[in-house]
């Protein structure tokens, strides 16, 4: 069997964010997988039971098989744990914050692999073992990246790839990747798309801030918070400036690093480090910055969004449930301190025409409980706000549609 998915994919260097038009509803779907791989082994220990295997997602236990032309000649055939299922596994990679996205083979896995859970999350039902997927990619890179390399990447991942997934609920299903062409975007340039523009039923419908972003005479900034860098893209007259657009590196993973020394620091958690040293053994309460996100900086950010008091606690062992706020927050605010300096700074020299300065992107999340209070900023929508980290794949996605649609190549 082979159809066409229409996909946007933001390779993070926390997680690898994945939206999609759903076959059925006509609304956008995104999922995250974290950006962490490992060497596998051909076979599959079993340590679960089939029947468990419906109450687990996709994305959640990935075991597979990759070949591709894409990676190094040694990786070109395969086996990988990506994802949540290659935590803790031998030799687990995560991103390195100085390394450019486009000569990650760590990237390149993940994303594969992405786009092959996409097609399944479609196909969730199909009785079919083995689908083919045509892709009309559409990603991004930093903008200085971007400046450096322009579309010669994507050239590297044109062509077929075969992912097959060895356990889990996907088990024994193979996908073929088609990747037919499509464009590497500019990160940050292209967010605003989803700031202006929503997909539902298949329809591409605009949102309460479309007039103000794309009436010719619009002038404004857009910054997407990203894990590793913090992208700004200026419009001037609804049109990019290209030159003045940049990157910097002021990325969530630095801080969210200084949060997990922290944690370590905790008097409570003296007496499980001891016991390790004494055992000759290594362990840390979070394994990686992802897992730390989902079980001690979301929780507490959701309690933000809803007016609440935030609250962090942090657990290891037989200590559950340790108070974390007072050094959350520290660092939350010592972020949202450096990005609003990095908006002064460039609002005040490359942008004095702006208008209006949104922030956008997985940062907004981290950094929420001191943004809402500042009042020349525009953040996305309370109703969309957990969105936030999903905006820019969201916006590859949609203009990966309209440029489709204007091509016919969208019913």
């Amino acid at each position: 069997m082979t159809y066409s998915l229409i996909t946007g994919l933001d390779t993070g260097n926390t997680s690898t964010k994945t939206s999609y038009i759903d076959s059925k509803s006509g609304d956008i779907v995104s999922f995250p997988i974290p950006s962490v791989i490992a060497p596998a082994p051909p076979s599959v220990i079993e340590l679960h039971t089939e029947a468990n295997n419906h109450k687990i997602n996709p994305e959640e236990m990935l075991h597979v098989y990759i070949e591709t032309d894409s990676l190094e000649q040694h990786q070109r055939k395969s086996y990988f744990y990506v994802g949540q299922y290659a935590i803790d596994k031998a030799d687990m990679q995560q991103p390195q914050i100085d390394t450019d996205k486009h000569n990650s083979s760590l990237h390149k896995i993940v994303s594969l692999t992405s786009l092959a859970v996409a097609a399944l999350k479609d196909n969730i039902a199909s009785p079919e073992n083995e689908i083919e997927v045509e892709i009309n990619y559409s990603g991004g890179l930093p903008i200085e990246e971007h400046k450096k390399v322009g579309q010669k990447p994507l050239e590297d991942l044109k062509g077929k790839h075969k992912i097959q997934f060895l356990d889990g609920p996907a088990k024994g299903k193979t996908v073929v990747l088609n990747i037919t062409g499509g464009k590497l975007r500019v990160e940050g340039a292209t967010s605003g798309v989803s700031l202006s523009f929503d997909i539902q039923s298949n329809e591409l419908v605009a949102t309460k801030d479309q007039n103000l972003l794309t009436s010719p005479e619009a002038n404004y900034i857009v910054a997407d918070l990203g894990a590793g860098t913090l992208d700004e893209a200026l419009y001037e007259n609804s049109q990019l400036n290209k030159v003045a657009s940049r990157n910097v590196n002021l990325g969530t993973n630095t801080y969210v690093d200084q949060l997990l020394e922290k944690v370590l620091e905790l008097p409570e958690f003296e007496p499980i480090i001891e016991a390790l040293k004494a055992n000759n053994q290594d362990g840390k309460p979070y394994r990686t910055r992802e897992e730390f996100m989902k079980q001690v900086i979301y929780p507490g950010v959701k309690l933000a969004v809803e007016g609440k008091t935030p609250k962090f606690t942090v657990s290891w062992g037989r200590k559950r449930n340790i108070d974390f706020t007072k050094q959350t927050l520290e660092i939350m605010e010592a972020y949202a301190s450096d990005v609003m300096k990095e908006v002064d700074s460039y609002w005040s020299v490359k942008g004095v025409n702006a208008e209006h300065f949104y922030l956008v992107g997985g940062g907004v999340l981290f950094g929420y409980e001191f943004f809402k209070n500042e009042e020349d900023i525009k953040l996305p929508d309370a109703s969309i706000i957990w969105e936030s980290p999903f905006i820019t794949s969201r916006a590859y996605l949609i203009a990966n549609y309209f440029e489709q649609k204007l091509a016919g190549a969208v019913n």
